[in-house]
């Protein structure tokens, strides 16, 4: 058997041809459509420049290597945010109700200088 080489255009079909089940594919482990096109447009464009040089069989195969790292890079990007926002959230809760008069006179300085404008 013969292995020949992919081209971007062979790789551009074999995308086309699969839209459906890569989105279905992504649209199942993250839960959300718009998230999972989000995703898929992510994947395309990351490609692009890595044509692999394999049969198409394979590009297919590689492909779905590359939306499930994208996957794992959502989670992980929204694990992070989460723990962001939890620390923000925790920080909050702690702070006191009351600026303290420092924080007032700088707050009233950056109104009074804004409403000038």
């Amino acid at each position: 058997m013969v292995m020949t080489s992919v081209s971007r255009d062979e790789l551009l079909s074999a995308m086309a041809e699969n839209r459906r089940a890569f989105l279905s594919f992504l649209e199942r482990r993250v839960g959300h459509r718009e998230t999972a096109e989000d995703l898929l447009q992510e994947a395309f464009a990351r490609s692009l420049d890595r044509v692999p040089l394999e049969p198409e069989g394979s590009v297919t195969a590689w492909f779905y290597r590359v939306l499930r790292n994208g996957v794992i890079d959502h989670y992980r990007r929204r694990g992070a945010s989460e723990r962001a926002l939890a620390s923000l959230q925790k920080e909050l809760d702690e702070a006191p109700l009351e600026p303290t008069p420092d924080e007032r006179d700088a707050v009233c300085h950056c109104v009074r200088r804004l409403s000038e404008t």
